[in-house]
């Protein structure tokens, strides 16, 4: 949707499929890249979570490069809140683990 003159500052709007329930979940998120301390911080701008943030941190180890995540997520929905609450943590995890992958083959491509 918009980025910065310097592209520090990036804002991104989402849509995630739940499958397993036939919807949709929706955010417009706000990421701060920092390019001195490698980290990336994003947070909810609005959207159907309740909660959206987090912290992406890449430290060089010299052959290869560490990533963490810290994710804060919070979807409430009346009645099915406990069901679905857990699907959206598995369902983030799985986009997290998929999101890694695809850097790693990126990466890994970029070297041959």
């Amino acid at each position: 949707l918009e980025r910065s003159g310097d592209g520090r500052r990036v804002v991104s709007e989402w849509v995630g499929i739940v499958k397993e329930f036939g919807t949709t979940v929706k955010w417009v998120e706000e990421d701060i890249w920092d390019d001195l301390n490698h980290t990336c911080e994003f947070s909810l701008i609005k959207g159907d979570y309740s909660k959206y943030r987090g912290t992406w941190k890449f430290t060089d180890l010299g052959d290869r490069t560490r990533f963490d995540s810290e994710i804060e997520v919070e979807y409430d929905v009346p009645l099915v809140g406990p069901l679905i609450k857990g699907l959206i943590a598995k369902k983030m995890k799985e986009n997290v683990d998929n999101m890694l992958m695809a850097i790693k083959r990126q990466v890994e491509g970029a070297g041959s």
